[in-house]
C-alpha cells in the first residue's frame, strides 16, 4: 500500500479531519497489507501513529535536492545505489534523528545533515517511511519553487538547486541560489 502526504503539516495529526479514517486504514493495513510505503506527510504520520514519534516545525521550508547517505548496513533496498544519491525535499516539518533511534524499532536507512531522517523502515521491513520526495520528476521543484516565490514567500537559508533538463531541445539548464 501507498499512502502519500497532504498540505496539513501546520496542524497537530488528531486536527486533520480524516485522522481517524487514516487511523482505521493504517489498523487494517497492518493485519492486511505485507508492506505499506509512507511518503512525505505520510512518512510523520506513520511513524507518529506506529511509534509516537513527533514531529517538529522547521524554522522555514525545507527545499531542494539534498545529498542523502546510505547506511552500508541497509543494502537490500538500495541494491543498485551509489552511497549517496539525491533525493528532493519539500516540507515544513521534520522528526529528530534521537527519536527514531529510542524506539529501537526502527532502522534508519538514508539521511544527511541537511535533510536529517530521509528513509526509515521498521525492522520487519515491512512499513517503509520517506520523508522527502522521490516522486518528484524533474520539473517538480522548479513549479513548487515558482509558485512558492508568486505568494510572496521566501527562502532564506536554503541550499536550493532545480535542474531543468529539456530533452527535445538537448539542453541543460541549472538554476542555483544559495546563501551559503
Amino acid at each position: 500500500m501507498i499512502i502519500t502526504g497532504a498540505p496539513v503539516e501546520h496542524l497537530q495529526f488528531e486536527e486533520v479531519s480524516y485522522w481517524k479514517e487514516l487511523t482505521q486504514i493504517l489498523n487494517w493495513a497492518e493485519k492486511n497489507v505485507f508492506s505499506t510505503l509512507y511518503i512525505c506527510w505520510a512518512a510523520q504520520a506513520g511513524l507518529y501513529y506506529h511509534y509516537n514519534i513527533p514531529k517538529y516545525t522547521l524554522k522555514e521550508k525545507l527545499f531542494g535536492i539534498f545529498p542523502l547517505q546510505i547506511d552500508p548496513k541497509c543494502t537490500r533496498l538500495f541494491r543498485g545505489f551509489d552511497e549517496i544519491f539525491n533525493m528532493p525535499q519539500s516540507r515544513h516539518t521534520e522528526v529528530k534523528i534521537e527519536d527514531v533511534e529510542k524506539t529501537g524499532q526502527i532502522d534508519i536507512l538514508a539521511m544527511s545533515e541537511g535533510a536529517g531522517v530521509s528513509i526509515a523502515t521498521s525492522k520487519d521491513k515491512r512499513k517503509i517511511f520517506v520523508t522527502g520526495h522521490l516522486e518528484y520528476d524533474r520539473l517538480t521543484l522548479a513549479t513548487e519553487y515558482e509558485r512558492d516565490l508568486s505568494l510572496g514567500k521566501k527562502y532564506s537559508n536554503t541550499f536550493l538547486i532545480i535542474i531543468q533538463m529539456t530533452i527535445l531541445q538537448k539542453n541543460l539548464f541549472f538554476y542555483m541560489e544559495s546563501s551559503r
